[in-house]
């Protein structure tokens, strides 16, 4: 009976391995970030931008023998955002500012799952994905004209630990046997609020502030596993 389990069992993984393929995938790009602002008593919205930054990293994905994908990474993210106009927030601000440019650096861990639309071997396929992010604030600063000077400050936050959600769409063209294009498009929420509410500069009391992103990525997909089969093939 025993052998007749584990015979089974062989059976079962050989079969589920089959077609699974590992990648590695290098890859940078820029985004746009913004913070979405809750309990907003003093109309931050109205004074926000978005601003550019820089993304970038290694992934690991993983393709099942179905169209289905899993897949993590380690990434460098900056974002941030800029509150401008600031002469009807006088009352909140230590100095008076025109602007404030604030930044904020991430070491990002993704964890996403998705499905593929065309074989990863094809000349072309499309992978839908969807997933949560973990992150840790590596550093934070804003800058800012006072008299004439330029500053720049630590933006203090407690919040050092992000916890967001991702979706993310991926396009993949086939270059050689194990070489890949890469070419993503995501967006990412902040589920965590940043705002401490015990800055010198400027005083937010208890505004929630959630990190909003849109990112470009290119890169390549480079195989590192031969195609694996089953017994049964």
């Amino acid at each position: 009976m025993k052998r007749i389990v584990i015979i089974l069992l062989l059976a079962i993984t050989a079969t589920n391995v089959k077609a699974q393929e590992d990648f590695i995938i290098p890859a940078l790009g820029g985004n746009f970030s913004g913070m979405v602002f809750g309990n907003d008593k003093y109309d931050l919205k109205s004074h926000s931008m978005m601003k550019g930054g820089f993304v970038g990293g290694v992934r690991y994905q993983h393709q099942f023998k179905k169209p289905y994908i899993i897949e993590t990474a380690l990434t460098y993210n900056e974002s941030g955002y800029i509150l401008n106009n600031l002469e009807e927030l006088e009352s909140l601000l230590e100095y008076p500012l025109d602007k404030i440019n604030f930044k904020f650096n991430y070491v990002s861990v993704p964890l996403m799952f998705g499905y593929r639309f065309g074989r990863s071997d094809r000349s072309f396929s499309v992978a839908p994905k969807i997933g949560v992010q973990f992150g840790y604030l590596a550093s934070s600063k804003m800058k800012y004209v006072y008299n004439c000077e330029d500053y720049k400050d630590v933006f203090d936050t407690k919040n050092k630990f992000d916890f967001a959600e991702v979706c993310e769409v991926e396009f993949s063209w086939v270059w050689g046997k194990r070489v890949r294009s890469f070419l993503s498009v995501a967006q990412r929420y902040s589920f965590t609020n940043l705002n401490s509410g015990d800055e010198e500069l400027i005083d937010m009391g208890d505004v929630k502030m959630h990190n909003i992103q849109f990112s470009v990525n290119v890169g390549l997909r480079i195989k590192v596993n031969k195609m694996q089969k089953s017994i049964f093939d």
